[in-house]
């Protein structure tokens, strides 16, 4: 049920203040892939231990991309730059 709740609010909220699918999209890939990208840059470093499960990390990679709509949204809604960036 909270998930339900989150998926509800994360669609009314960038609906709201996203004028565009793939922003919205681009925002959620972007902020999935740059927390894979440390992640994998934090176990690469000698002394590093992998403790977490599969699930757990696409949990979070997940978790990540739906903060990164979010602030993505925002910043876009508050900001006056109407310059269109690549998404990744």
């Amino acid at each position: 049920m909270k998930i339900f709740v989150l998926l509800i609010c994360v669609a009314l909220l960038t609906a709201c203040s996203s004028n565009d699918l793939a922003h919205v999209s681009c925002d959620f890939i972007s902020g999935a892939v740059e927390n894979e990208q440390q992640r994998e840059q934090s176990l690469a470093s000698p002394g590093a231990r992998n403790i977490q499960h599969d699930s757990n990390k696409r949990a979070q990679d997940t978790t990540v991309g739906i903060l990164n709509v979010l602030v993505g949204a925002l910043s876009r809604a508050l900001s006056s730059d109407d310059a269109d960036t690549r998404c990744l």
